[in-house]
């Protein structure tokens, strides 16, 4: 077998069922090597497509490349494009990765590389100097070919990757020998995630019931190490339903778990300036590889994103209806339209009561007209009280009823006061009886038009919504507040302030401690959700493992493991008595007020309405003193004036 059917070998077994291949080349080496290896991949390549493979290849000479951005550039543009397979015959490897790994921190598409192929043609370049690059972490599925000096054996090498140390060691997978066999038969592209043997996974977590919960504790108490060397063995709690996904998945896989705790509903964020904190720091500043904990797909930018997990949505605990106050007692018979409707039929029937007046006396004085008069401001400030008396079912004095006209339209109006009376009469006893409430704020549209606000411990409750163009969603934005447990609690009683709630992908109800069954009675769940996200796991750009850790996530749900586990941390975390109660405030369940004795505040309406009349009635009596007075006054200074003239 010669240099070109071991290049033939390795392509038609690795890339010949990929959809597209890029190959690096530089033109201008002056290796022999270089040459017989470009002509033998362009060859291998060439009789697949006569086979019926259609591959996509594409070329770069980075001989023709100014400067190494212009490769930067190329390579991502490749990325973008959904690149599977890499070959590279180059004279320095380092250059390729250092482009390779801009490509991968800056694509849009993510990673759907598979196979690297990396001929070497330079028979000085060490192995183990190339294969020691962490670059080469983020691509486990690499192969490096390499001439052994002053002899015609091909060495095929791969980086260690698994274990629990030397994660970075070059291993020698086997030799090409000039005779056309290879030495050992190994497999070329082994699968370094099937086993892993101990390796390492660097996981940031906040506590979030019931997702994760992780805190230090005494050595030995924990479930697993502390990400930092210097903390005692086992010195971290880490549990959780996600936490369940994530130590089933090392479990599988053989994987160590090394977890650094960022504290309760500390999810952080990256911000303008390029600085992070929380969960979502440590990620990005690379002290973790992967960090999970109710994590919406906030930063899909920055990171590398795995599938769903399970949906959360997001609905409101606001304040509850209220009594309305005893003094509106005399009001709330009748709503606000049924109250304009009686003043402005009082004004109507006062102008027809005074029209009706009008005439009678014009027909009393018809045959003799110089004898009629009318004083229209009287007349209709007497019929004016009169109506009023008439709807408020009070006697009023009307001498003349000769008219037929006077008496129907009386008699029309008594009959309508009656049946209203009798009606406001009816409602009123009741409402004396079991108390009125307000109406309840039991949807997001109507939260959106009050004055509360609504809060939770941590700004990432908004994340989701931030940048929302839907009005509502807009309002609530600016609405929300971060609290901290503490100030959560005493909001909780003021009935000014909503509460973030969640609802979990079981339809179960998470709440923090800040939520007791003592206060859930001054509050009621909205109907609707504010909007509603499905959690996932992120890692650094390039994060190799996240296919696997995707298929991971499909089996949990389909064999129902995620459910169980929720179930499970639910009933142990959280009060199962405040779960029941959240329950009937998500069927609508609202506090009934049974009925009560009477006292004397439930006539402090009627007796408000007194004082308001005698206060009117007050200012009219010193407004005709102070009228009288001036009248007086001018017509004495009008008199004193005719004297003197």
């Amino acid at each position: 077998m010669s240099l070109a059917e071991l290049v033939t070998f390795l392509v038609n077994k690795y890339f010949s069922n990929l959809i597209s291949v890029l190959i690096t080349y530089n033109s201008s080496s002056t290796s022999e090597v270089s040459g017989l290896f470009l002509d033998s991949v362009q060859a291998s390549f060439q009789n697949l497509t006569q086979q019926g493979h259609f591959i996509g290849i594409n070329w770069i000479d980075t001989d023709v490349l100014a400067k190494q951005e212009d490769l930067r550039g190329l390579l991502l543009q490749n990325a973008d494009i959904g690149i599977e397979g890499y070959i590279t015959i180059l004279p320095s490897l380092l250059e390729f990765l250092n482009a390779r790994l801009y490509a991968t921190e800056n694509s849009v598409l993510r990673l759907k590389d598979k196979y690297y192929l990396f001929l070497s043609v330079d028979e000085n370049e060490n192995p183990e100097n190339v294969l020691t690059n962490e670059i080469l972490k983020l691509y486990p599925h690499h192969l490096f070919v390499s001439f052994v000096k002053n002899s015609s054996d091909i060495t095929l090498w791969t980086q260690k990757f698994v274990g629990a140390s030397d994660n970075l060691k070059p291993i020698h997978l086997d030799t090409y020998l000039k005779n056309g066999e290879f030495t050992k038969n190994a497999e070329l592209y082994p699968n370094k995630f099937l086993n892993m043997f101990g390796r390492i996974l660097e996981v940031a977590s906040v506590t979030y019931i019931p997702y994760v919960v992780s805190y230090s504790v005494a050595e030995g108490m924990g479930d697993v190490d502390n990400l930092d060397p210097e903390q005692p063995k086992k010195s971290v709690i880490y549990t959780g339903t996600e936490a369940d996904i994530v130590l089933s998945f090392c479990r599988l896989r053989n994987c160590t778990i090394r977890v650094t705790p960022c504290g309760n509903d500390n999810w952080g964020g990256v911000y303008d300036n390029g600085s992070s904190d929380g969960l979502i720091g440590s990620v990005f500043r690379h002290e973790t590889e992967f960090g999970i904990g109710c994590y919406y797909n906030w930063f899909n930018d920055l990171f590398e994103t795995s599938i769903a997990i399970a949906k959360s949505a997001v609905p409101i605990l606001a304040p509850a209806p209220s009594l309305y106050p005893a003094y509106m007692t005399i009001i709330l018979p009748f709503n606000k339209l049924i109250w304009t409707m009686i003043i402005i039929s009082i004004f109507v029937s006062a102008i027809v009561m005074h029209v009706i007046m009008y005439f009678n006396t014009y027909m009393e004085h018809r045959e003799d007209p110089t004898k009629f008069h009318f004083d229209h401001a009287s007349s209709y400030e007497l019929t004016q009280f009169q109506m009023v008396a008439i709807f408020f079912q009070q006697s009023f004095s009307q001498s003349k009823l000769d008219r037929f006209a006077t008496r129907f339209f009386l008699s029309t109006l008594l009959l309508a006061g009656i049946t209203l009376e009798n009606t406001y009469s009816g409602q009123l006893k009741s409402l004396l009886t079991i108390p009125a409430v307000t109406e309840p704020v039991d949807t997001i549209q109507k939260f959106a038009k009050t004055d509360w606000q609504w809060a939770s411990p941590s700004g990432a409750w908004i994340f989701s919504i931030a940048f929302s163009d839907i009005p509502h969603e807009k309002i609530m934005t600016e609405k929300f507040v971060e609290m901290s447990y503490e100030q959560l609690r005493d909001a909780s009683y003021t009935g000014n302030y909503g509460i973030g709630l969640e609802r979990l992908h079981g339809g179960i109800y998470s709440f923090g401690d800040y939520i007791k069954d003592g206060n859930l009675d001054k509050l009621i769940m909205t109907k609707d959700d504010l909007y509603y996200d499905y959690s996932r796991g992120f890692a650094i750009r390039g994060w190799p493992l996240m296919d696997t850790f995707n298929t991971h996530i499909l089996w949990c749900l389909e064999h129902g493991l995620y459910n169980y586990w929720e179930k499970k941390h639910v009933y142990y975390f959280l009060d199962r008595k405040t779960q029941g109660i959240m329950f009937n405030l998500a069927s609508g369940h609202l506090q009934k007020f049974p009925p009560i004795p009477l006292t004397i505040a439930n006539i402090s309406g009627p007796l408000w309405a007194l004082a308001i009349g005698y206060g009117m009635a007050l200012i009219v009596l010193i407004s005709e003193m102070f009228a009288n007075r001036s009248n007086k006054f001018i017509k004495h200074a009008k008199i004193t004036k005719k004297s003197h003239s």
